[in-house]
């Protein structure tokens, strides 16, 4: 893993091309994104463009492209374009024409950011994301999910500003009135 973190760091340009299976992408690829969790949260891979590229024997095509995309989104990367067909045995795709269609498409979409020859330019949908990911932290707080909640916050002591563990703390008392919440 610490191979691929370190080439995905290294280059200018990522394709993700998992197989689909049972509307998903494999465990392999969902493994792959588990083990870059914490880059998800901090959009490690920022200024970097990326495509996704998918076949399937027959559904799940789109729902792989959106997560897909959602995660290279989430980990920064500017999606330059996406390329899926349909196919069932290797060499034979439903659409032959249309995919190569699709592909020459896709390669003079991302050609340019391959060569450098046009720069990563971000848009509203990474911004989108974080207020996304940051409302749910919040959301979970005001539920009162206390197990999370607390563990939140004793991690948490050690890397923010000690500002953000006071705001939290009064969203906790808030949310159960009349309870101890500790300052330590």
């Amino acid at each position: 893993m610490a191979m691929l973190k370190e080439r995905m760091e290294n280059t200018s340009f990522i394709v993700l091309g998992p197989s689909v299976y049972a509307v998903n992408v494999s465990g392999h690829m969902k493994t792959f994104f588990d083990r870059l969790a914490v880059w998800l949260h901090m959009m490690r891979l920022a200024g970097k463009a990326g495509v996704t590229v998918a076949t399937t024997a027959g559904y799940g095509l789109v729902e792989v492209q959106n997560n897909l995309g959602m995660m290279m989104t989430s980990l920064g990367v500017k999606i330059a374009g996406t390329l899926g067909s349909y196919g069932s045995l290797p060499g034979h795709l439903y659409d032959l024409d249309g995919a190569q269609s699709d592909a020459r498409t896709l390669v003079d979409a991302a050609y340019p950011h391959v060569t450098g020859e046009r720069a990563v330019t971000t848009d509203e949908y990474p911004g989108e994301v974080f207020a996304v990911m940051r409302h749910k932290k919040w959301y979970g707080a005001e539920r009162g999910w206390a197990v999370l909640a607390r563990y939140r916050v004793s991690v948490t002591v050690r890397y923010a500003d000690e500002s953000i563990i006071d705001e939290f703390r009064r969203l906790l008392r808030r949310t159960w009135p009349g309870r101890t919440i500790s300052s330590s």
